[in-house]
């Protein structure tokens, strides 16, 4: 797994929750958060504009990478500057590439015509972010283990829209996607799948136990379908929002921590996995409709690790 300290100490949990502190102090450690002193690569530049379809991933390097869906050749669309450890990555419709860096503790903006990175959020309740994704109206939403917050886009200003603190389903919410009707789904390490609805302020849970041991990673289909990657348990899960029933999409394999979601076309699913091919991390397509797995990306040299994974939005 990757190196860095621990940071179990910077989640306050209650003394009933000391298991979920230990596996999300891990997970933390896992991420890299230990790695405030690496010194980031020269920034860089982007040499291609982004097309739709093109599968963008973080790298633990200090690189945000792209890979071509047709020759499958990946090349650096952003290295340095302020991205030190990137972790989540998630497209706007109008192709900014938004990036939580568990590094610089940070949420970066990426210009894809230039590959010029700079900081949109900082500090405040952002925390240690991990977990992103853009919802309908291009607000971003951040998911830091201790809550679950809202991003402006224009300014980077911050508001919470769930907590560890005052609620009684979320213990360590990592992953969020955006659902239908403004709803949000958690992908929360303390072993569960919850749903947020930002009308009401309500939270329940989607799914609990069987499958899921420490899901991680979520990606929302459509109104029957929530894919959760599950990073202790290696496997792809399928859960139904409006009954929680699971089914395992693909286990085990080459999995070996998966984390980030990316649908690709409509029978596959990206994942990003940084301990995946003796640690060095890649990028796999599974088969929605058998479960089979396919290396698409594996890290090499000083690109190693990679973490979270999207798709450029469009037709």
């Amino acid at each position: 797994m990757n190196g860095g300290s621990s940071a179990s100490g910077i989640f306050q949990l209650a003394p009933a929750q000391v298991a979920v502190r230990v596996v999300l102090g891990a997970l933390i450690s896992w991420l890299g958060l230990g790695a405030l002193g690496v010194e980031a690569a020269p920034s860089g530049r982007n040499s291609a504009r982004l097309n739709p379809g093109d599968i963008v991933f973080t790298d633990s390097e200090a690189a945000v990478m792209r890979l071509d869906p047709v020759t499958m050749q990946p090349s650096v669309l952003a290295v340095g500057g302020p991205l030190v450890r990137p972790c989540g990555i998630a497209v706007s419709p109008e192709k900014t590439i938004y990036v939580t860096d568990t590094g610089s503790l940070s949420v970066i903006a990426i210009n894809p015509e230039t590959g010029n990175s700079t900081v949109l959020s900082q500090g405040g309740d952002l925390g240690v972010p991990i977990g992103i994704a853009v919802d309908a109206d291009g607000e971003i939403l951040v998911a830091n283990g201790q809550a679950v917050l809202g991003i402006n886009p224009v300014d980077g200003s911050q508001r919470t829209l769930a907590s560890v603190a005052s609620s009684s389903i979320l213990k360590a919410p990592l992953g969020v996607a955006s659902g239908q009707n403004g709803d949000l789904y958690v992908a929360d390490a303390g072993g569960c799948v919850a749903r947020i609805d930002r009308r009401r302020g309500s939270q329940t849970i989607v799914a609990i136990g069987q499958n899921i041991v420490t899901p991680v990673g979520i990606l929302f289909r459509d109104h029957k379908t929530v894919y959760v990657a599950d990073a202790s348990a290696r496997r792809i899960i399928h859960v139904d929002p409006r009954t929680g029933v699971q089914n395992v999409v693909s286990a085990e394999g080459t999995l070996a921590s998966p984390f980030g979601l990316a649908l690709w076309g409509k029978d596959s699913l990206l994942v990003g996995d940084p301990d995946a091919f003796g640690l060095a991390g890649g990028i796999i397509s599974v088969d929605l409709r058998g479960g089979a797995q396919l290396p698409l990306a594996t890290g090499s040299g000083n690109l190693v690790n990679f973490r979270c994974v999207a798709v450029v939005p469009g037709e």
